[in-house]
Parts: C-alpha cells; sequence; structure tokens
C-alpha cells in the first residue's frame, strides 16, 4: 500500500494496467469473509478510487477487467489470461509499482480465470464504469464482442443488463464501415450470435427506445402544489390514498397532475386534479400513479435501463443512447423482422436526431413489406399497442402497458398494409 500511494501520477496508469485485473482475482467470497483480508482490500481499491478520479487522462485496463468479471463461463478466452496466486502472494504482489517483472507474469498467466462471483461483479462493474468514458472509440469498440459474449454466457440477468447498460455507452461512437460487406464483418459478433441472446439484447434496446423522462410541472402548478401541502394536515402513517397537494401521474394521458382534493368513498375515492392546461378533472385512483412508468415498459424494464442507483438519465444521455441504438440497427445487416419494432419506436420519438434515423431506415425497407407476412412479428407489434396481460404474468413489475399513442399510430399505419389471412 505504501509503494501504491508514493505512485507518481505519470507512472499510476502503467502500475494500475496491472494491478487492477490481479486485485479482482482475490475478491472471492472466502477472501471476503476474512475481515482482515477485506479491510486491507477496501483499502487499496478507495486509493485506487481516489487517484483515478483525480487523474483526468488516466486510462484503466477495460478489456482485461471485463475479461476478469466474465470469469472461465465466457466463450472466448484469449492468450493472455490472469493468474490467480495464493491470496498472500496476490496481496503483496498489488503493492508492487508495475515494473517489467510483473508484466512478464501477467503474459505467462494461465489461459484458464475463475468462476465469476458477485463481489468481484461489482468491484469490476464500478472500474467499467469509470474506465469507459475515458477509452478511444477504437478501444470502446473492441469491448463489443466482450460484452455481447458476457450476455450470452452470463446466468445472471443482473449481469446482463449491468453490460447491456455499459453497452449501451458506446454505441454512439463505433465506427461504422461504409462497405456493406465490412459491417457484416465488423458487427458478425451480434448479427451471427445465437437467437435467444439477440433476442435479449434487441428486447433491452427497444426498451431504452421507448424510454420517457417522467413529464414535469409548469412552474404555476408546482406552486399551487406547494400551497396544498402546507395547509392539507399529514396523515399519520403511510396514507393507501393520495393527497392534496401531491404530484401524481395521470396514465391516460401520460401527464404529471397535482391532485387538489380527495372525494371519500369508502374504499375506492376518487379525486379532483389539476391538469397541465390548468382544467380541472375528476377520476379514480386507478388511473393515477405515484411514480412515473412511461407508455410499453414494465416496472422491471424500466428498473433494469436505470440500474439500482434508480436516478433518471438526463434528456441529453437519453438521446444519445437512443441515436447510438438506431445507428447500429440501421446498418442493414439485421432482419427487418427483428428491428421493426425497434424503427416505430424511434420514429415517434419526440427527439428530432433519433426520429430522422429511424425515418431513414424505414424508407430503405422494401416496399413490398414481407416481414408483415410474419405472424410473430405482427403479433408482437399488436402486443405493443396493446400491452401485456396481466394474467400472462406472475409479477405485476413484469407487466408492461401499452405504448403511446404516437408508436401506437407509427405500428397502426404499418399493420394495415397486412396480407397475413389470420
Amino acid at each position: 500500500m505504501f509503494r501504491l500511494s508514493v505512485t507518481k501520477d505519470e507512472s499510476f496508469e502503467k502500475v494500475i494496467t496491472i494491478l487492477l485485473p490481479r486485485l479482482l482475482l482475490v475478491l472471492t467470497p472466502k477472501n471476503w469473509n476474512n475481515v482482515p483480508l477485506r479491510n486491507k482490500m477496501v483499502q487499496i481499491f478507495s486509493h485506487i478510487n481516489k487517484r483515478v478520479k483525480s487523474i483526468s487522462n488516466i486510462k484503466l485496463p477495460c478489456k482485461e477487467i471485463l475479461k476478469v468479471v466474465l470469469g472461465n463461463t465466457q466463450n472466448e478466452t484469449k492468450k493472455k489470461g490472469l493468474q490467480t496466486a495464493d491470496t498472500k502472494q496476490d496481496l503483496d504482489a498489488s503493492e508492487e509499482d508495475g515494473d517489467d517483472e510483473d508484466a512478464e507474469v501477467l503474459d505467462a498467466a494461465k489461459n484458464k480465470l475463475p468462476a465469476p462471483n458477485a463481489v468481484r461483479t461489482n468491484f469490476g462493474m464500478v472500474y467499467l464504469t469509470l474506465g469507459l468514458p475515458k477509452l478511444s472509440v477504437l478501444e470502446q469498440g473492441e469491448l463489443l464482442p466482450l460484452f455481447v459474449d458476457g450476455v450470452a454466457s452470463s446466468s445472471a440477468e443482473e449481469q446482463k443488463y449491468s453490460l447491456l447498460r455499459l453497452m449501451i455507452q458506446i454505441l454512439p461512437g463505433v465506427k461504422i464501415p461504409t462497405v456493406i460487406e465490412e459491417r457484416h464483418k465488423t458487427f458478425r459478433f451480434l448479427a451471427d450470435c445465437d437467437s435467444t441472446t439477440r433476442d435479449f439484447i434487441f428486447d433491452f434496446l427497444l426498451s431504452v427506445l421507448l424510454y420517457k423522462r417522467p413529464p414535469i410541472l409548469s412552474n404555476a402548478a408546482l406552486q399551487r402544489s406547494k400551497a396544498l401541502r402546507a395547509t392539507t394536515p399529514t396523515a399519520p402513517g403511510k396514507s393507501a390514498f393520495f393527497q392534496a397537494g401531491q404530484v401524481v401521474y395521470y396514465k391516460a394521458t401520460d401527464e404529471a397532475v397535482v391532485v387538489l382534493s380527495l372525494h371519500p368513498d369508502g374504499n375506492n375515492p376518487y379525486y379532483t386534479i389539476l391538469m397541465p392546461n390548468g382544467t380541472e378533472k375528476q377520476t379514480i385512483g386507478n388511473k393515477l400513479a405515484a411514480t412515473y412508468l412511461p407508455p410499453g415498459l414494465s416496472l422491471n424494464a424500466k428498473n433494469n435501463i436505470l440500474g439500482p442507483s434508480k436516478k433518471d438519465l438526463t434528456q441529453d444521455v437519453l438521446n444519445n443512447y437512443k441515436f447510438g441504438i438506431m445507428r447500429i440497427l440501421g446498418t442493414s445487416i439485421f432482419p427487418t423482422s427483428a428491428i421493426l419494432r425497434h424503427i416505430h419506436a424511434g420514429r415517434a420519438d419526440s427527439n428530432n436526431i433519433v426520429f430522422e434515423k429511424a425515418d431513414e431506415i424505414y424508407r430503405r425497407l422494401q416496399q413490398s413489406r414481407p416481414e408483415l407476412e410474419n405472424v410473430s412479428l405482427v403479433r408482437s407489434l399488436l402486443e405493443m399497442c396493446i400491452g401485456d396481460l396481466a394474467q400472462a404474468k406472475q409479477s405485476v413489475d413484469y407487466i408492461a402497458s401499452p405504448v403511446g399513442k404516437s408508436v401506437t399510430l407509427c405500428v397502426t399505419n404499418a399493420l394495415y398494409r397486412i396480407i397475413v389471412i389470420f
């Protein structure tokens, strides 16, 4: 630890390029339950975190970190591996300053990586999140096959979505060859992966395209809400009903509204709400929601996009993700049946750049529209419009609501051209 702390900033990148993957390999449940050892590891990681955040131009070994996180479940374990030695030896080696001898040990390491575990994954994801934005576009692109490989090989859904959340950060900057044959070679890892993995990834991409930030209130409505909350007595404990002044979301129009008053009626009260246009309306509690759920998504799908932090995406970041997704889907290497739902979601987006890219892809489709003879595709388009049936899902968190009016309009216009006879 002392030698690491006295390492100069200009040498720190070289040190952690070798050090970080080796430290991550030490993170096993057995070692983590060893309190003295855990304390020492936390101390080292804390120091690395502070140094990484303070050095603006430092690059982390994201590719090696990702390989360690995926472990021996990944389909491709390449020439370089990382050696897991005795815990004491690993921690002693972690205090070295990345000299030539360390590099030789790394190059000569075994090919087989240990199985992944939750502790290692959590720490690895932290460093991937820190390091990914600092990589060049070319270096980021090299990670895409590993992300897809990780989704295919991982048995934990939480890890799959963690990888996908990192992957969509890369898509906006990925270089797309102009020659179609080169595109097929570049994105073969995604176009030719097994259908289960591709469907899982494409379903996530569709969720991102459908995602919307919560609608906001006007300043006048916010002031009305504050005034009502200040004058309304707070009910003891947690109330099952909405209270006057509370900001809620009206499902029918996908808008933020203010509860003006509650009208008791046994277990099914009704409410007077203030609409965004200033008018008042009466409605029942089932048409209101305390938290915003974007149309077309389930609560689980929303949480998979936001991750454990539940922190909402900024509009600029969201637009960037959506544009990156449309760039990849518009490479003309995927079957239309796999991307048609995404195209319609993009064409209904409020951001002009996303809409124009999606509309460009749509205009390139064959005018005869042979994909609409695919019954399963037509069914999936209809399911977007009507949402999931509650009885078809084991948990309410997995029930997707119908998509918004703009997406429904795009889908129904396309369905007018159906030549399938049911």
